[in-house]
Parts: C-alpha cells; structure tokens; sequence
C-alpha cells in the first residue's frame, strides 16, 4: 500500500513538474516575440476622409481571407491619419477604404507616409452586390526609391508577368528543367 502511494504521488509530481515546464516555456516564447517588435508608423493627408474610421488589417490565412486588426483609428477633421503599431517582421497589410483597397509591404522600425486616391463612395448597386470587390491599388509611399520593398515587388510583378506573356506554353506545358532554372538564375541576377 505504501509503495502505491509513493509511486503515484510520483507520476502527480512529474506531471505537475511538466506543466509548469509547458507555462514557463509558453510566457517565454509569447514575451520574448514581443521583446523584438519595433514600432511602424502609417500616415497620410486626405481631406476627403475627414472623420472617417480606418483600420488597418493584416491576413493571418489568405485562403479563407480572415484578417487581424493591426490597429484602428479616426482620420481628423483635416483629413490627416496618422497610426503606430509594433511588429517584428516585414507583413503585408490593407487598408479598406469603401470603394478602394490599399495594399502594401510594411517593415518594422518604418515610417510610411502614404499618398491615397479620393474618397470614393460604393454607389447603391455596389453595396447590394454580394461579389463586389474593391479596387486594390498600391498607395505611393513618399520619399520611396527603386530599393524600397514595395517598389522591388512591383519591378518583380511586372517582370514576371511580362515573362509569363510570352513563355507561358514552354514554362507551364513543357515544363523544360533547363529552361526554367535558367529563368530562376536570370531573376536571382537580377534581385539579388
């Protein structure tokens, strides 16, 4: 009876022992993630969005389209939105804006002052259309170069696409190895 006791007042300690071990190692992993972000700033000057609400949005499953709010504000009476938030890598985030979608590339420890279209309003038959979608446009960041990540996405897109144009049947259809790890090394050229 004694040897029981001892022996099962041992699997209890172990277990007990075991999850504080999974506590401990779960706060370190979640106060240790946000020891790294650094603080990215998004602003812009639209008088047309006067006292408007944006949120700002990030997808955490691009297949199901479900989102995170990275964070949310009011535009002021003279159009200016300014709003800071922490990450810890580069993120893609949007910005619905009604009629429009601002989509771009942030970094940590950035500031990005962006330059946005009109305020455009979904007329009647927009809003009652279940597969309306928003117009997705990339927003010009100021004082951006041809290093800025954004803009290396876009040089990218286009190149690619242009290459799909015309190479599509021998990349897709014939599916040539030498074909395609010449293009791979010609992109990596080029990017790198």
């Amino acid at each position: 009876m004694i040897k029981k006791i001892q022996s099962s007042d041992f699997k209890i300690t172990n277990i007990i022992n075991i999850i504080w071990l999974n506590v401990i190692l779960l706060c370190n992993l979640f106060f240790t993630s946000n020891i790294n972000a650094q603080k990215t700033t998004i602003e812009f000057n639209q008088k047309s969005y006067s006292n408007d609400s944006i949120f700002v949005l990030s997808y955490t499953d691009y297949i199901t389209k479900r989102a995170d709010t990275i964070s949310k504000g009011k535009v002021d009476q003279y159009g200016h939105y300014s709003c800071t938030f922490n990450i810890n890598q580069t993120i893609n985030i949007f910005i619905p804006l009604d009629f429009f979608k601002l989509s771009f590339f942030v970094e940590p420890a950035k500031k990005y002052t962006i330059q946005i279209p009109q305020k455009k309003k979904l007329s009647v038959a927009d809003e009652l259309n279940p597969y309306f979608e928003p117009i997705e446009i990339i927003p010009g960041i100021e004082g951006s170069d041809s290093t800025e990540l954004n803009s290396l996405i876009s040089e990218f897109d286009n190149l690619y696409d242009s290459f799909l144009e015309k190479h599509f049947i021998k990349a897709y259809l014939t599916a040539q190895k030498s074909f395609t790890d010449s293009t791979i090394s010609n992109i990596e050229k080029t990017f790198s």
